[in-house]
């Protein structure tokens, strides 16, 4: 295909506050081949990893690239990479990254949870992510331990209460960094550490794959050599080939490691390192200077500046800059804190015990003097991670602070627009910390953090607002579709309290959607407070009443029983006339029987009137000739029951006696006139008496 004008994205490109459920689409000036569906990668570093993949790829629609969450929405203040790789009709990839929109009650608030607020660690817990590991939905809690070559899995019980369900998985190399990536690209999150070890001659990134269960397995290639003393890592696609490659900032020799992806979660060994400035500790990824590629920006501690190291679209970073910030930059984030669509960057100054703020212009020129004045936020803030903790669309920041005496805490400051930071409240944390992240732990759709800490060996988990009530929703209609010229049902999602979006997985938004074919349907519900809640419900294929039929009416003998058939078939049910359920119903008095035969589509009906009258034939003459014809004593028309028979001679002596009579006298019997007597069991019905002759 020839190449064509740079296309449309949304949600665009640094967007703050994406809608969870909607769609990512890339809009070109011409119809695009079905191929060219392979060309949009959507990675989350939460849940799900490569979203646009097996069941939920992205798609083509005339000359709309897409890819829907229709699985399950992004989650809440998630910041999600995208990649448009030149198997779309592009000369050059399309990098960009969009954040999507948070809810829920909190509003900047927070408080430890009521049930295991600091989750035990392993040995110097520094570096911390949240994400789902183990695939059940919620978001779990990931420690790297330096001191003893760990990282340690909390698994999330839905509520933010974090236990340790999943084995520590060993690392190497005194790991500080740790990040979250679906680097193999098949739908979950592998860990990546970055460490301080091997003597100062050099840094290993380790790397370990997910099972999809959260047991992580070691890859053939499981190191990586970069820089000495690699204290923060970070990954994007900074080539455009739609795999997550990493980079690392290396405090031992003022570097920069970047390492490519081969496409399976192998990482190039060798590429020319980048010098940057002296003790760069921190590093971080974005568009600076919108041109569709990841550019990276370091700290530099030694020289009170940070470092921007612009990309020529295919991992190539031939500019680095200075810019100068607070006393010691230490954490760094890039957001756009003005709202004019463009990344800034945001550093706490560790030791002038303030927040600077550099605007961008959009071409990644940035303000040296900002007019946004640095605010101060107390003693030594050494990291900070920025997201929108009060639900009003732009982004907020909190702090790590090493306090006076131990006595450590977080600052949360919120933004007032426009990038100007007011400090609303300190929070209480464990001893030493140093990782943080933002995340929203107990789905109640607003974003709360965790904090590693270094000397108490735990992590501090801080709720905002507490957890709101979670909402709930429910998929009302026929679980059956029935056969016939208009088969097809409709389902309906209702849930409390309204919701303000729906998403089915057949991609469908409406509230109700109407289908003709079997199989489970699941919705999830956007409500006005971020939070998000799924149902589902299974449809069948019907089957349709059979044709009932109970026979002629009839008339019966006195006594003699005749059992009705209901027709047979799977998802049959019965009602009989007397409330029976059964198959059959057998019957032996007057009167007319129905039968109502039930499926899920519809019932047959059908009736049968018996008639009951004596027809009670004693024989008189036994012909034993052996023509098969009056050849034994065989009463007809007896009511049903067991009969007692006795014959007696013409002289008054017993010659027979059988209880449950099987009509076998007379065959043998000589020639002569006999008496017989023939008594029911039931002792209810009166006996016959009379008299045979037996003729030869």
């Amino acid at each position: 295909m020839s190449a064509v004008a740079q296309p449309t994205i949304s949600p665009a490109p640094n967007a703050r506050a994406a809608a969870r459920t909607g769609a990512v689409t890339v809009t070109f000036g011409q119809p695009l081949a079905a191929g060219a569906a392979n060309a949009l990668k959507v990675f989350s570093a939460q849940r799900g990893g490569l979203r646009s993949r097996g069941n939920t790829p992205a798609t083509v629609a005339g000359n709309v690239l897409g890819f829907a969450p229709s699985a399950f929405p992004f989650l809440s203040g998630e910041q999600l990479r995208a990649t448009v790789t030149t198997a779309a009709p592009l000369t050059q990839p399309l990098v960009f990254q969009f954040t999507a929109a948070v809810g829920g009650q909190g509003r900047g608030s927070f408080t430890a949870p009521a049930s295991n607020p600091e989750p035990t660690t392993g040995q110097y817990p520094t570096g911390l992510a949240f994400g789902d590991v183990d695939g059940d939905g919620d978001l779990d809690l990931l420690v790297a331990n330096s001191n003893d070559n760990t990282v340690s899995i909390r698994s999330n019980d839905g509520t933010g209460n974090f236990t340790a369900v999943l084995p520590n998985v060993v690392v190497t190399n005194a790991p500080v960094g740790l990040v979250l990536a679906d680097v193999d690209s098949d739908g979950d999150l592998d860990i990546l550490t970055s460490g301080i070890g091997n003597g100062g001659l050099g840094s290993l990134v380790c790397i370990r794959k997910n099972d999809g269960t959260g047991r992580f397995i070691t890859p053939p290639d499981d190191t990586v050599a970069v820089g000495s003393y690699a204290s923060s890592l970070a990954v994007g696609d900074v080539d455009g080939d739609g795999d997550l490659d990493f980079f690392t900032s290396n405090a031992g020799n003022s570097t920069i490691s970047v390492r490519f992806n081969h496409g399976t979660g192998i990482f190039s060994p060798s590429y020319t390192d980048l010098p940057v400035g002296y003790l760069c500790f921190r590093i971080a990824a974005g568009d600076l200077d919108n041109d569709g590629d990841l550019d990276l920006v370091t700290t530099s501690n030694g020289t009170n500046s940070v470092y921007l190291s612009f990309n020529n679209g295919r991992g190539g970073f031939t500019s680095t800059l200075g810019l100068a910030v607070g006393l010691s930059p230490s954490g760094i984030a890039l957001t756009d804190v003005d709202g004019d669509a463009d990344l800034d960057i945001v550093t706490t100054n560790s030791t002038s015990g303030t927040i600077t703020t550099r605007l961008n212009n959009g071409q990644g020129v940035f303000t040296a003097s900002s007019p946004l004045p640095d605010v101060p936020v107390g003693s030594t803030p050494l990291n900070l991670v920025a997201g929108d903790l009060d639900a009003d669309g732009d982004p907020d920041l909190v702090i790590i602070n090493r306090g006076v005496a131990g006595a450590d805490f977080t600052t949360i400051l919120l933004n007032s627009g426009a990038g100007r930071f007011v400090v609303a409240s300190t929070v209480p944390v464990g001893k030493a910390p140093e990782g943080i992240a933002l995340a929203d732990v107990d789905g109640d759709g607003d974003l709360d953090y965790a904090t590693s800490n270094i000397t108490a060996q735990t992590a501090s988990v801080r709720l905002n607002g507490g957890t709101s009530p979670r909402p709930d929703l429910r998929i009302s209609g026929p679980a059956t579709i029935c056969p016939g010229p208009a088969a097809g049902i409709t389902l309906s999602a209702a849930g409390t309290p309204t919701p303000v979006s729906y998403l089915w997985n057949t991609g469908a938004t409406t509230s109700s959607i109407s289908t003709g074919l079997p199989g489970t349907y699941s919705a999830t519900a956007l409500f006005a407070d971020g939070q998000t809640a799924s149902a589902q419900q299974a449809v069948v294929a019907g089957v349709a009443a059979p044709v009932v039929s109970l026979g002629r009416d009839t008339t019966l003998c006195d006594g003699t029983v005749l059992v009705l058939q209901a027709p047979r078939g799977l998802g049959l049910t019965y009602a009989w006339s007397d409330g029976s359920t059964g198959a059959t119903l057998p019957v032996g008095t007057a009167g007319t029987y129905s039968l109502r035969v039930s499926t899920a589509c519809g019932s047959q009906q059908a009736s049968r009137t018996i008639a009951v009258r004596a027809c009670l034939q004693i024989p008189t003459i036994v012909t034993a000739n052996g023509d098969k014809r009056n050849d034994r004593f065989e009463p007809v028309g007896l009511p049903a029951g067991n009969w007692t028979l006795e014959v007696y001679s013409r002289w008054g002596q017993r010659v027979f006696q059988q209880s449950a009579y099987t009509n076998e006298w007379g065959a043998a019997a000589a020639p002569g006139v006999y008496y017989y007597q023939l008594s029911p069991a039931n002792g209810k019905t009166a006996a016959y008496r009379g008299w045979v002759e037996v003729v030869r």
